[in-house]
């Protein structure tokens, strides 16, 4: 009785294993043997809306991938934050536990210092500087680095520029800041820079920040205008002021470990789905900025576009300089070349 208690245990403990194997991140259905079609997972922390910036690229990749890998290969896209926060996510893909995400650029940073030049303040001038800079080789050390790390970029999709939003009052000058609690990822340079135009600043996990805003924990956070809008956090904050402090780069992002799995073939084909999404979110994105206003407004939301820039510029400039041997002198000498 005994022995057959020890035997069903152990029969248990394989299928139990077994069953383990076929759940979360599937970077082992990449060496799937069988016939069938093999299913990696793409995580964003973003909501699962068609016209929300993370997803639209996200399922647009992953129809994409379908198609040309004519059913051999589909990817399962998990919005909402399904696989944990941006860092979680990217750690997991380091441990081959997660296959694929979509991130900010900033949460590249905790992994490879160069990746933090692109979340240098007020750095492009405008979308197309922004999409020329990273579309270049100026991004190449930066990939390479990361690639080391077990991170492998894709593509740079759109995020657009990050403007302030809060609870109390349309934001002009430095002076309408004061006092206020703003919360920033968790990023060194984003908290830097917040504390340099004078606000009391509060880091915070994304999946935290609607509640933070309802329950008055913070008064107000920074995102690109359309996440405002398809997160709806207009809802507990109704001033949008234009800031444009920071571009927004979402690079798609594949585990190295799932990387490392697929043939030659099928990594042509992921990096042609990439830029082919990419594209065609950035044009999305661009073209929809009116309408999203317009919902905006519709809703309720005060948008100011008076915002007194050349003073929030002024007060950042200090960023650049103790930054610069943080990230690599050259790489930030190269971006401000590049962005003028």
């Amino acid at each position: 009785m005994k022995r057959m208690t020890q035997v069903g245990i152990a029969v248990l403990v394989m299928l139990g294993a077994l069953s383990a194997c076929g759940k979360g991140g599937s970077g082992d259905t990449a060496h799937n043997d069988s016939k069938g079609p093999r299913t990696l997972q793409l995580a964003h922390v973003s909501v699962e809306q068609s016209e929300d910036m993370y997803h639209y690229l996200a399922t647009n990749f992953a129809k994409r991938v379908e198609e040309q890998t004519k059913g051999g290969i589909k990817v399962q896209v998990l919005g909402g934050a399904q696989l944990g926060g941006e860092r979680d996510v990217a750690e997991g893909m380091q441990l081959g536990t997660v296959d694929m995400s979509l991130l900010a650029s900033f949460t590249l940073g905790s992994f490879e210092k160069k990746a933090m030049v692109i979340d240098l303040p007020y750095l492009f001038k405008d979308y197309q500087t922004a999409f020329k800079t990273l579309d270049s080789s100026f991004t190449d050390p930066i990939e390479a680095d990361l690639e080391k790390s077990g991170l492998k970029i894709l593509g740079w999709g759109h995020g657009g520029f990050r403007n302030l939003y809060n609870s109390k009052q349309a934001i002009r000058s430095l002076s309408d800041l004061s006092g206020m609690k703003v919360r920033t990822p968790e990023s060194p340079i984003y908290v830097d820079t917040w504390r340099a135009l004078g606000v009391n600043v509060t880091p915070m996990a994304y999946p935290e920040l609607f509640t933070g805003l309802q329950q008055k924990t913070i008064d107000g956070a920074e995102n690109p205008t359309a996440l405002f809008h398809t997160s709806r956090f207009y809802e507990a904050a109704p001033y949008l002021s234009r800031t444009e402090h920071v571009y927004n780069a979402i690079p798609l992002v594949i585990s190295g470990r799932v990387w490392d799995t697929l043939s030659a073939d099928e990594k042509a084909i992921f990096q042609q789905a990439a830029t082919q999404a990419v594209q065609e979110q950035r044009q999305f994105l661009i073209q929809s900025e009116a309408q999203v206003e317009k919902k905006l407004l519709d809703a309720g939301v005060s948008i100011n576009a008076d915002v007194e820039r050349a003073q929030f510029r002024k007060a950042v400039a200090p960023i650049y300089e103790k930054y610069r041997t943080v990230i690599d002198p050259d790489l930030v000498a190269r971006a401000l070349a590049l962005s003028q």
